[in-house]
């Protein structure tokens, strides 16, 4: 028993030696063991934030890409009506793509680029596609690349591009919205967006710059979107 206690005590003799040259050989372990326990905790965006400000970065910067591909168009119609909205540019040569209930046949037509009025050529209008063809006498305009319609996904982020008359304003100004693909098949597909009857016409972008096609407002009052498959076998294209 005295054998064990002895030992006992030896231990703790080495302990205490051991902890005081600690101290007195290593000044900065105080300090360090310290600077650890006040050290603040690491902030880490979670990864839903990231991506969300990805894609708004995203937009951001496919708006000053596409933002010269669209056409404003202000119609007068026999009865005296205006008809606001827009329409995209296809060729850089002038053929551009807008709503046919946006330019009925015997209406007086206003159609602007990059806010100023050009002449123009209405090539053909159906009704049933709700589709006109337009040439506008100007060249070296800006096109956009084509959505390939194989890889849409429910729920993909898109935004449209139009160009609204403000009431005291002669020219056009950009406005811009965005949503998701809530639905879709071949022949057109619906966004979450709901807007004005003057954002028609104005063609939607993925987040990357690529158009999926041209906007209308369906019976529920959300902006649809005629694909860029039909607007391209429309115009020949």
């Amino acid at each position: 028993m005295l054998k064990n206690l002895l030992k006992f005590a030896l231990l703790l003799l080495a302990g205490a030696l051991g902890g005081a040259l600690a101290v007195k050989y290593l000044p900065n372990f105080n300090n360090f063991s310290q600077s650890v326990q006040e050290s603040p905790a690491p902030v880490f965006l979670t990864e839903e934030k990231t991506v969300y400000i990805q894609e708004n970065v995203a937009i951001e910067q496919s708006i000053q890409k596409v933002k010269n591909s669209t056409v404003a168009l202000k119609t007068i119609t026999p009865k005296k009506e205006t008809l606001e909205g827009s329409g995209l540019i296809l060729t850089s040569d002038g053929l551009f793509i807008t709503l046919a209930e946006l330019v009925p046949w015997g209406s007086n037509f206003n159609f602007f680029v990059e806010g100023q009025k050009v002449h123009f050529q209405l090539l053909k209008r159906d009704l049933n596609q709700n589709l006109a063809l337009v040439k506008l006498e100007k060249n070296n305009l800006s096109p956009v690349g084509f959505f390939d319609l194989e890889k849409l996904k429910l729920g993909q982020r898109v935004f449209i591009l139009a160009q609204v008359f403000s009431p005291k304003e002669s020219s056009p100004s950009l406005f811009a919205n965005q949503g998701i693909i809530r639905s879709y098949n071949q022949d057109f597909l619906q966004t979450n967006i709901q807007e004005n009857k003057k954002t028609i016409g104005s063609p939607v972008f993925d987040i990357k710059g690529d158009t999926l096609g041209i906007s209308y407002l369906d019976k529920d009052g959300f902006l649809s979107i005629i694909p860029i498959s039909i607007i391209k076998n429309f115009a020949g294209l």
